[in-house]
């Protein structure tokens, strides 16, 4: 008699135990899920709104929209805004203004600028001026100025 009931007990404890695991696997499985969501959105942002300026890695990207978009660049220059010390504590971000030539057609020029404004990283365009010379329109001229941002690491 004691020795059925002692088996039902440990038949009733596995099951118990299985669930248990179960239940805790699934719980940890949910918390993973949830890590690699915030990381994601985590590496998002640091794409959008950079650590650091990184001015090597913004030219190579707007090179290779060049490339990509058959437009050739004939200068390209940056300019980060000074800001003075006492400001610099209280700016969350940083910004540096782009100042580019672009020459191509008119329609390899707009995709450039298109390309440029979908891009992971925030650039906001706020000129462009579009010149031909001698009613060449495959050969234009585009002088655009833009800025783009990243993260002030004296921000407190």
């Amino acid at each position: 008699m004691l020795l059925p009931r002692i088996r039902k007990n440990i038949g009733i404890n596995k099951i118990i135990s299985r669930q248990i695991l179960n239940f805790l696997f699934l719980k940890l499985l949910i918390i993973y899920i949830i890590h690699f969501l915030i990381n994601a959105e985590y590496q998002k942002q640091n794409m959008e709104l950079p650590e650091k300026s990184d001015l090597s890695i913004l030219t190579n990207e707007l090179y290779e929209i060049a490339r990509y978009t058959i437009v050739e660049i004939e200068n390209i220059s940056f300019d980060e805004t000074k800001i003075n010390e006492e400001d610099l504590r209280k700016t969350p971000v940083k910004e540096i203004k782009i100042e580019m030539v672009l020459r191509g057609s008119y329609y390899e020029i707009l995709n450039y600028i298109n390309t440029m404004e979908i891009m992971p990283r925030l650039i906001k365009i706020e000129d462009v001026v579009v010149q031909t010379s001698g009613g060449d329109y495959d050969n234009l001229l585009a002088f655009i100025i833009a800025k783009t941002y990243f993260a002030n690491e004296y921000y407190k």
